[in-house]
């Protein structure tokens, strides 16, 4: 029988967490998408996370993160996140892997489609992380986006106002993924 290996540790010998949720929600958009990554990644409740109640220490008690943000008005940030990102810049996160999410609307705001997610990805960028989750443009329709790096977004790109019925499916896609890329188990 294999042995699982050892639970991470700090330098102190504390026990890490494995994977936390971190969404800033205004319109509960964002929330709702977490839970459903939460309930995707067999992920107990307690491991999801309303950033405008976390602290940057929060973060720190996990190896693996998951942060979501939407995009409002013309490409910022979800206000909660815009309020953190100072205190997430600061973070050393190396030897942290970090995936991202976010939300956005490709009809009324195709010039900055899921904008919010791009400005999230360089906070965590400055950080020394690793990200992972990257997502395909197939499927959207828009003209630009912050959340683009070469040919692809920077993580999970969802559109609950005109892809509702895609949500779900695309989640669990990039459940799946994150499962194969972090070597987490299919059934947690």
């Amino acid at each position: 029988m294999a042995r699982r290996p050892p639970a991470p540790q700090t330098a102190e010998g504390v026990l890490l967490n494995t994977i936390g949720v971190f969404f800033g929600s205004s319109s509960y958009g964002t929330h709702i998408v977490a839970e459903k990554i939460q309930v995707a990644l067999a992920l107990d409740a307690s491991a999801v996370h309303n950033i405008r109640l976390s602290r940057p220490e929060d973060l720190l008690g996990y190896t693996h993160l998951i942060l979501g943000t939407s995009t409002w008005g013309e490409g910022d940030i979800q206000p909660d996140w815009n309020e953190f990102l100072p205190s997430l810049r600061a973070l050393d996160l190396r030897g942290h892997h970090v995936a991202l999410f976010g939300l956005g609307d490709q009809e009324t705001y195709p010039e900055t489609f899921a904008s919010g997610l791009g400005r999230l990805y360089d906070a965590v960028q400055a950080t020394g992380a690793t990200v992972d989750g990257f997502w395909p443009l197939a499927g959207y329709s828009f003209e630009k986006s912050e959340a683009v790096r070469g040919e692809r977004f920077v993580g999970l790109v969802i559109d609950k106002l005109n892809q509702a019925p895609l949500t779900n499916e695309r989640v669990a896609a990039w459940a799946a993924q994150l499962q194969r890329c972090w070597a987490l188990p299919a059934n947690r």
